[in-house]
């Protein structure tokens, strides 16, 4: 435990803090940490997108456990979008948003290291596959309801023209076509992707860190409470108790009960930037979380 925790844990975690350090200080200012945020989400994110959904081996996906992840978090990500509008007073945005923060593991730009660095890039598949769906649904579905909302409302002739607009819808189908497809596609451009996908997770953690720095982490409302607490002790253990009737691979089980445990995502917090909905909630909880989950994280790792 205090192993996985002293490494790789906790220098992922370093990244974040610098951020807040540099923040703190002004020498990022929340003006950098927007246009870092932009190369993000529109060339590192993709390219790493594109390189897990191009390479990873999507026949040996279990999809009980695969379905009983999605339906976790299906269900959280409702009732916190609908606590958040009607009871707490929020804009549909940023319950939307508050709702994914509470499912939408830092999986890609933390779980996912963590566990390659861990136990090997093929324990790591279970990651793979909890991302695709997760970007194919939570992310692409949140990010086009904002979207529409944004223009005030769209025709059914606008749809192709707000998802032809997302990057990682873009970069996640290729990676798909190249992988079910087999077609050959250039060397270089899995270069490109492997060079600049190994970019992201760093670059965007430090965006946090820097948007964190002035953010007051312990002035926590009820509502940032409620999706701490689903994110870390709801999630893992509905998914721990499916895992005892749904008859998935006990090594799946395992690692998709690790990945549960883990603190708020960041995708999130890019949709939150990119259309202008409050972050305040959004990085109490993703910093909270993350540093309440590091013991569980560290436990959960001895499973895997």
């Amino acid at each position: 435990m205090l192993a996985a925790l002293a490494n790789p844990i906790l220098p992922i975690f370093t990244v974040i803090f610098l951020g807040i350090v540099f923040g703190r200080k002004g020498i990022f200012t929340p003006e950098m940490a927007r246009a870092l945020n932009a190369f993000v989400y529109y060339i590192g994110q993709p390219a790493l997108i594109f390189l897990l959904a191009a390479r990873s081996p999507l026949g040996d996906y279990d999809v009980a456990a695969l379905g009983s992840y999605f339906a976790v978090e299906v269900t959280l990500y409702t009732i916190v979008a609908f606590v958040a509008v009607r009871v707490f007073g929020t804009s549909l945005g940023e319950g939307l948003v508050l709702g994914m923060t509470t499912v939408f593991v830092n999986h890609l730009y933390y779980v996912l290291p963590i566990v390659t660095l861990l136990k090997g890039e093929v324990a790591a598949i279970p990651v793979e596959g909890a991302i695709f769906t997760d970007l194919a649904v939570l992310y692409c579905g949140t990010v086009f309801i904002v979207e529409l909302i944004s223009r005030g409302g769209a025709s059914v002739s606008q749809v192709p023209l707000i998802l032809a607009r997302n990057p990682a819808l873009w970069a996640l189908l290729l990676g798909l076509l190249a992988n079910l497809s087999g077609i050959g596609l250039p060397g270089g451009l899995y270069t490109f992707a492997d060079f600049v996908g190994r970019t992201a997770p760093a670059t965007l953690l430090f965006v946090l860190g820097i948007t964190m720095a002035n953010v007051r982490l312990f002035s926590l409302d009820k509502l940032t409470c409620i999706v701490i607490a689903l994110a870390l002790v709801a999630q893992p253990t509905l998914m721990y108790l499916l895992g005892n009737v749904n008859g998935a691979d006990v090594q799946w089980q395992a690692t998709l009960i690790l990945l549960a445990a883990g603190p708020c995502g960041a995708m999130p917090f890019v949709i939150a930037l990119k259309y202008g909905i409050p972050t305040d909630r959004l990085a109490r909880a993703i910093l909270a979380a993350t540093v309440l989950s590091l013991p569980s994280l560290a436990f959960l790792t001895g499973f895997v």
